[in-house]
């Protein structure tokens, strides 16, 4: 009796209907995910080595230079590969996905599913568990590792040539702060939160200036915010006088500004003057990003700089709200180069691997000159930032789930 059972609840769950089954099936799923995960570890590394070659062939030159040591080769090349890594997730899921159906089908495999009722969807479903968590680690790598091992690898680079090239790029930065009411100067960083000789200069809603701060050396904590060392404060004071220029006339007024000077050892939040500089909310990553190129700022800090910086030329407000839309757009690329290949894999069962993998990295690469040409048109301003950025995943993912549906 159990085992009558047992058959009848197996031929239910393979028997061949027009309406294809979602049940859980944890031996197939084990069985695709390790052929999966194998072919996909494979590329991976792959694919690893060769951007890695790539650009050793790009940057040889630079690093047979004699100042140029074993260890600022090793550090540049370490370092350019996380951003390599955002282009090699989506390159390598779809390739391993296409590998590992094409490869069940040609042992008929994925014949044998779908006529025991297990659609082509649903034999996918641990390679898209798969593709979902890279799209995590994709966002991850694109939100704060990468623009940080950018900024990183450009120094290394450059300190080839020039010994003191992140002083030299971190040297007389202006700034000014997102109200218009301050203007910064610093001659150099020692650290993040550490500059030296600091010029201050504070502003009336006129644009007429108030006090002028210098100071040998300035720190930032997040708990007591700007403290500035062995600074002198200039303060300007209107001085209004009254003269007559014709008796027939009333008094006419001028007015002129007056300097008064106060050296302060330390000048903190504690000073009661303190508050004529206005609100800060500007922060030494603020006037250290004037130097940073798009790719190398953090997701978190474009955010708070388009949200603080109103004062910003169209071009730079563009650039950044197209890289915005492009790092929370790109990274479904992992999930989307799945749908689309394994479909393709089980469509093309008989004509081939060949045939299958031409067919999903033309639908990549045609994806990726799309993103680029609208990267450009964004930053211009001809298109709208965020659609710039968004529209061609957009219009990829509605590819793949109608592809997806119409193949399974």
């Amino acid at each position: 009796m159990p085992r009558e059972k047992t058959r009848e609840k197996f031929d239910k769950i393979f028997e061949s209907s027009d309406k294809r089954t979602f049940i859980f099936l944890p031996t197939i799923d084990g069985y695709i995910f390790r052929e999966f995960m194998v072919i996909y570890l494979c590329c991976m590394l792959t694919f690893c080595v060769l951007f890695l070659i790539g650009d050793m062939t790009s940057h040889l030159g630079d690093f047979l230079k004699p100042q140029a040591t074993v260890l600022d080769g090793i550090s540049f090349f370490l370092l350019k590969q996380p951003g390599e890594l955002v282009f090699i997730l989506p390159l390598a899921l779809m390739l391993a996905s296409l590998y590992t159906m094409a490869k069940m089908g040609v042992h008929s495999e994925i014949t044998a599913m779908r006529a025991s009722g297990i659609s082509l969807v649903r034999c996918g479903v641990p390679i898209y568990f798969v593709a979902l968590i890279m799209t995590g680690v994709n966002f991850w790598f694109s939100e704060s590792f990468v623009p940080e091992c950018n900024l990183k690898s450009r120094i290394v680079l450059g300190s080839i040539n020039d010994p003191d090239y992140f002083r030299r790029i971190s040297t007389m930065l202006m700034y000014r702060s997102p109200d218009n009411e301050r203007t910064w100067m610093v001659k150099s960083f020692n650290s993040m939160n550490e500059q030296n000789d600091i010029q201050l200069k504070k502003y009336d809603s006129k644009g007429k200036i108030q006090l002028e701060l210098y100071a040998s050396k300035s720190h930032y904590s997040h708990k007591d915010g700007w403290v500035f060392n062995n600074a002198m404060l200039i303060k300007y004071k209107n001085l209004e006088i009254k003269g007559v220029k014709d008796y027939s006339k009333a008094y006419e007024e001028k007015t002129f500004l007056v300097q008064e000077t106060s050296s302060l050892p330390v000048f903190d939040k504690h000073n009661p003057d303190f508050h004529l500089l206005g609100n800060i909310i500007e922060r030494p990553s603020d006037i250290f990003d004037t130097v940073k190129q798009p790719n190398e700022i953090t997701t978190r800090d474009i955010i708070r700089k388009l949200s603080i910086s109103d004062n910003l030329d169209d071009l730079s407000k563009n650039t950044l709200r197209t890289e915005l839309a492009t790092r929370f757009a790109f990274p479904w690329v992992c999930l989307l180069a799945v749908m689309i290949s394994i479909p393709i894999a089980g469509q093309n069962v008989k004509k081939g691997l060949v045939v299958s993998v031409v067919s999903a990295v033309g639908i990549i690469i045609v994806y990726l000159t799309i993103s680029k040409v609208f990267i450009v048109f964004g930053s211009k301003g001809t298109i709208p930032p965020y659609i710039a950025g968004t529209l061609p995943t957009i219009i990829l993912a509605i590819f793949a789930w109608k592809y997806l549906n119409h193949n399974k």
